[in-house]
């Protein structure tokens, strides 16, 4: 016994002849339109998504495979590329590593970078959520203003700046000291991040704020409990990049320390690697990879909320 088909009439209704295809007809008819199928060949898929995603990753990690080559390479097999293969080595060693590590203050430089990075982005961030909180929000005369000039103030080159500071370290017996550095990379550190928290802040409801007001509600606990919940991703693309820009900088490094045990890793590493001429290959690379590895690490943990702060917003 078959069920029965209910029929569908046909878009022409009229006439004594019309056609009435049934259901079953009606899901077994092919579709020949071509759409963008055409975007699912292989050549296209080629050209369009693996040839570039491979060039992205070739040239993002390239870097790094050669940092952890030359750092493994024996000293003969670093420059005589007409004998050996540039881009491998049979005969690996851990010596420019151990030397690193265990010959030199690199634990305490390392230690330094640590310090001095995880210190002055802290000091910088609560500086920022004030400064960005106030222009975009309290909406007093000439905030507009006040934030373009906030941003301008990051375009300063941190070569002119670094002639007057270290006067101000020098006059308050500064020179020298890791606290030199925490209290002189706010000043390229702040500009950034308060404009990149402004446009955050701006895509965080009004309405949120006017109903706290209502049910009675301070401006710091505005700040504190509805504002900055929902800015977290904004927090923490700000946080990476001031963290980044510490841990790379060079110029106030190199200008406000003189110790050897008291550097950071980007100038120790080239100071007391580098010889006149004589270029340690192996301890240099050594110590730019170990060096690089916190970076990618954290990158690897908040690369969600990154994106999410730079691309994306609070939703209504």
């Amino acid at each position: 016994m078959t069920s029965p088909v209910s029929p569908i009439a046909s878009p022409n209704t009229q006439g004594a002849g019309q056609h009435r295809v049934t259901a079953h007809e009606v899901m077994t008819l092919e579709d020949h339109s071509d759409g963008m199928s055409y975007l699912e060949t292989t050549r296209s898929r080629l050209i369009t998504l693996w040839l570039p995603l491979g060039l992205i990753v070739f040239v993002l990690l390239f870097p790094f495979y050669w940092m952890a080559l030359t750092a493994i390479k024996p000293d003969n097999q670093l420059l005589d590329f007409n004998t050996y293969n540039p881009l491998w080595t049979w005969e690996p060693t851990f010596k420019h590593i151990n030397k690193l590590l265990f010959e030199s203050n690199y634990p305490r430089w390392l230690w330094n970078t640590f310090y001095v990075a995880f210190a002055a982005t802290f000091l910088s961030l609560i500086a920022s959520v004030f400064a960005a909180y106030a222009i975009t929000r309290l909406r007093f005369r000439g905030s507009s203003t006040v934030g373009a000039m906030i941003f301008l103030a990051y375009l300063v080159p941190p070569s002119i700046l670094f002639i007057p500071l270290s006067t101000v370290i020098v006059a308050y017996g500064l020179f020298d000291s890791p606290l030199a550095l925490i209290l002189t990379y706010p000043t390229i550190l702040i500009p950034f991040c308060t404009w990149l928290l402004m446009g955050y802040f701006k895509t965080i409801p009004f309405e949120l704020e006017e109903c706290a007001l209502m049910d009675g509600a301070t401006r710091w606990q505005i700040l504190w409990k509805i504002i900055l919940p929902l800015a977290v991703p904004g927090l923490i693309s700000a946080s990476i990049f001031a963290l980044t820009l510490c841990w790379n900088e060079f110029i106030y490094a190199l200008t406000f320390i003189s110790s050897v045990p008291n550097k950071t890793v980007p100038v120790a590493v080239v100071n007391e690697f580098v010889d006149g001429d004589i270029f340690r290959w192996g301890s240099l690379m050594a110590g730019a990879l170990v060096g690089s590895l916190p970076l990618v690490i954290l990158y690897s943990f908040f690369v969600e909320y990154y994106v999410s702060a730079m691309t994306g917003a609070v939703k209504e």
